[in-house]
């Protein structure tokens, strides 16, 4: 027995490093674990802030493309109702379409077809 208290009390300094060297293993793992999950919830929160922009700026682009539409809605509404009235309807006299056919052709408009006499 005594051999037994011989080798514990010339042992316990290594038995007390090697507890201690464990201790530090774990808590240096608790704050490993503790930083990546900071840096995960912190990645996390980007990504819903990110959503959440997206989403304002998704329904407000829903918004203005809905009051654009209505806008659009209603100018054609009223263009078509213009347009029905005879007021606006005009013949386009011969000399106007003879204008507009050579603009078309690309021939100076007011020259004659054929060499004057």
């Amino acid at each position: 027995m005594t051999a037994a208290l011989l080798l514990m009390r010339n042992w316990w300094p290594l038995g007390l490093c090697l507890l201690a060297f464990a201790a530090g293993w774990t808590v240096n793992g608790w704050r490993w674990e503790a930083r990546h999950a900071a840096a995960v919830q912190h990645q996390l929160d980007d990504r819903v802030k990110a959503e959440q922009d997206a989403n304002a700026k998704s329904t407000e682009l829903e918004s203005h493309l809905a009051a654009i539409r209505s806008t659009n809605r209603d100018l054609n509404r009223r263009l078509a109702y213009e347009t029905a009235k005879p007021d606006y309807r005009c013949a386009v006299p011969p000399d106007g379409v003879r204008l507009l056919r050579d603009a078309l052709s690309g021939r100076p408009a007011g020259q004659p077809d054929r060499p004057l006499p």
